[in-house]
């Protein structure tokens, strides 16, 4: 394999240390060295020492001049919302004002601003809407970035959303990790009553997840670096107004674990639970599980 030596970085942060979460006075140092170079053996990194060094020890590798620039791990983005149509610039602004989410949504807007705005393009229009996006967070570091749906909440769209998820894979240089996310929120068409947003987790749980499957949009092999399908079963507003209506932790557990395994028994994947609990100010806390339970096993 070719050996590439990366010389002239102004700083190369290396990160060395424990392989796990840093703690107190650990996270201060970043492993930052001055003067050194880094030696790339295939995919490997193969050292970090003084320059001089590597260059003495090293002549026939491959130079890449990194020209005073720092030379770092690449950024991971765990958490993104890519795709979508017309941006909510003016809802910031509300926001901005003192207005609560709540209220901006009772007036149309919030997630289900997104939702009608996205129902309406195509494909191909979401796709052109998302390479830039991507493209910048490329260009700041990026590396490996998660996208997922739930701007969709239909069928359909969810479907749509995910496909231009796998053509920015195909398109893009850096790792896109997909999400399902197709219950982001109840959508409008199913909040007139607790029957009908049943009816909206059977969607999910019978029609769209067998789709997601099926056309392999979001990964579930239990690999070292395979991510989870994502799938939010419950969330909370000011009026308590939830997928899963919940008074304690337990009781939330309760309700939402029925539907949790029946998902995973129908399709084998990872799944996080969302779990609201009543608060002051309508604070809701997150429960996630991210347990593998391979296919017949649950």
């Amino acid at each position: 394999m070719p050996q590439t030596l990366f010389v002239n970085a102004a700083q190369i942060v290396t990160c060395a240390g424990p392989g796990r979460a840093r703690r107190g006075a650990e996270i201060r140092d970043a492993g930052v060295r001055t003067g050194h170079a880094a030696l790339i053996d295939g995919d490997h990194i193969v050292a970090v020492a003084p320059q001089d060094e590597l260059e003495r020890t090293y002549p026939r590798a491959e130079r890449v001049d990194c020209r005073g620039g720092v030379l770092m791990p690449g950024l991971v983005d765990s958490h993104t919302h890519g795709i979508f149509g017309k941006p909510r610039h003016e809802e910031q602004e509300l926001r901005a004002s003192g207005m609560g989410y709540m209220e901006i949504a009772k007036q149309g807007g919030g997630i289900h601003s997104s939702v009608r705005d996205l129902r309406t393009r195509s494909e191909d229009e979401l796709f052109s809407l998302a390479l830039p996006r991507l493209r910048r967070l490329a260009a700041h570091g990026t590396t490996t970035v998660e996208l997922k749906s739930g701007y969709g909440l239909s069928v359909e769209a969810e479907m749509k959303s995910l496909r231009v998820i796998r053509r920015l894979q195909d398109a893009l240089p850096i790792h896109i990790v997909p999400t399902f996310l197709g219950a982001h929120e109840i959508p409008l068409e199913f909040r007139a009553a607790p029957r009908h947003r049943n009816e909206y987790i059977d969607l999910i749980v019978h029609e769209m997840l067998p789709l997601v499957e099926a056309e392999g949009l979001a990964p579930k092999e239990a690999e070292a670096d395979a991510q989870a399908v994502a799938l939010v079963l419950a969330r909370a507003d000011a009026e308590k107004d939830t997928l899963l209506v919940s008074h304690t932790l337990r009781d939330a557990l309760t309700r939402a674990l029925p539907v949790w395994e029946a998902l995973v028994e129908k399709v084998g994947v990872n799944v996080a639970l969302c779990v609201p609990l009543p608060q002051p100010e309508a604070l809701w806390v997150a429960v996630t599980l991210r347990l593998y339970v391979p296919r017949g096993e649950v």
